[in-house]
């Protein structure tokens, strides 16, 4: 599986954005680690892992984080994940943006994507 994804972090001073794609069966993301690494200190090493279930579906899990995954604003354990949903784990903010899976394409076509506030 392929994703593609959005990725807002943002401290006091600043916000930045990126447009990031990993790959593979089991992906794992936390601070400095994994697929993709996060340069986000609220992030654990290993915060949380995508991977693909039956039918083409994405999953997220939380990997016992400190301070949790959240999808939609609701703390995660182990969800479903559909294309447009934003991930926040510590100051940053993830969009899944597409899923590619042999052969297969979906996209979030969202034309604009709001601002999001943060607070430490």
């Amino acid at each position: 599986m392929k994703l593609h994804f959005i990725i807002r972090t943002a401290t006091e001073n600043s916000e930045t954005s990126a447009v990031i794609s990993v790959v593979g069966d089991e992906i794992v993301i936390g601070r400095r680690n994994g697929a993709l690494p996060l340069d986000d200190n609220h992030c654990s090493k290993q915060h949380f892992q995508l991977y693909e279930a039956p039918r083409g579906r994405i999953r997220i899990r939380d990997l016992a984080s400190r301070n949790g995954t959240f999808v939609e604003g609701e703390k995660i354990k182990d969800i479903e994940l559909t294309v447009g949903k934003q991930i926040a784990v510590g100051t940053t903010i993830l969009i899944l943006e597409k899923i590619e899976i042999e052969g297969t394409l979906n996209i979030f076509n969202e034309p604009s994507i709001q601002r999001t506030s943060f607070k430490s």
